[in-house]
């Protein structure tokens, strides 16, 4: 509540969080949250029309999701429900039946290598070309983004012929004020904005313990003459930045070579 005691919700989604806080606050072990989907699925489904419901989750891999791009429920909420081990039960609102249940998944044998695609359509790169190789620079410029509340993605430094080159992701809405604290550094014309780009990701908790992932992720996007604009990895997701014209084939046949059409596990 507000200091004039007003009902509010914790930030955009806060009632994702809201819920999953009463929750803990009410010593429980569960909560179920009611939407207007059957639960959380393999991927956008106004991407990819074969995407279906996922059963159980790890906490991990939904917040990989929601940060990643999937908008079914809030990122702080999973956080809090991982830290809690409140069980997270997302069902439709209309429909009988489960939905998608996110818990600790660690005593479960099989793991799907791969349990969805996530997208996000809202990534703008910045490349500065010729950047100082002065010690320091790269701890001033991301500190100054920091402070002007921008959260930087993907992060990649290249040696070119001309000199250092740096490339990074930001969120488009962050573009004009990440411009006015770059050219406190560097000259303007070093700087190039690239717009209609998108991220896609694949994740899955299944992909610390395979090997091949990564090359059956690749192999996608040469097969398809697809180029790469930056690129990062964690232990359960791999994710790539592309050309937004290409987001629709890609995403489909990434779900395609991880299998996530079938209802049986993937294969390993």
């Amino acid at each position: 509540m507000t200091s004039e005691n007003r009902i509010t919700a914790l930030g955009r989604g806060g009632s994702d969080l809201t819920a999953v806080a009463l929750s803990v606050g009410l010593n429980q072990d569960m909560c179920e949250i009611y939407t207007d989907v059957d639960g959380v699925l393999t991927g956008d489904p106004r991407l990819i029309p074969s995407a279906r419901k996922i059963s159980q989750l790890e906490f991990s891999e939904m917040m990989e999701m929601a940060a990643l791009g999937s908008q079914v429920l809030q990122p702080r909420s999973v956080e809090l429900g991982a830290k809690h081990q409140i069980k997270i039960h997302v069902r439709h609102s209309l429909k009988k039946g489960e939905g998608t249940w996110i818990m600790n998944l660690e005593d479960k044998m099989e793991k799907s290598v791969v349990s969805a695609i996530a997208h996000d359509p809202n990534t703008i790169v910045i490349r500065i070309s010729n950047i100082p190789e002065e010690e320091g620079f790269l701890a001033h410029l991301f500190s100054q983004l920091g402070e002007e509340s921008i959260s930087v993605d993907i992060i990649s430094k290249t040696e070119t012929v001309q000199g250092p080159s740096l490339a990074f992701s930001i969120n488009h809405e962050d573009v004009q004020p990440a411009l006015k604290a770059l050219k406190k550094f560097v000259n303007e014309k070093q700087i190039l904005v690239v717009k209609n780009v998108a991220k896609i990701s694949i994740i899955g908790v299944g992909m610390a313990h395979h090997s091949g992932v990564a090359g059956r992720f690749f192999s996608v996007f040469h097969k398809l003459s697809v180029p790469l604009h930056l690129i990062t990895t964690s232990e359960i997701k791999i994710s790539a930045i592309i050309d937004k014209k290409h987001l629709k084939k890609t995403a489909n046949q990434l779900h395609k070579e991880f299998e996530l059409t079938q209802n049986e596990s993937p294969k390993q």
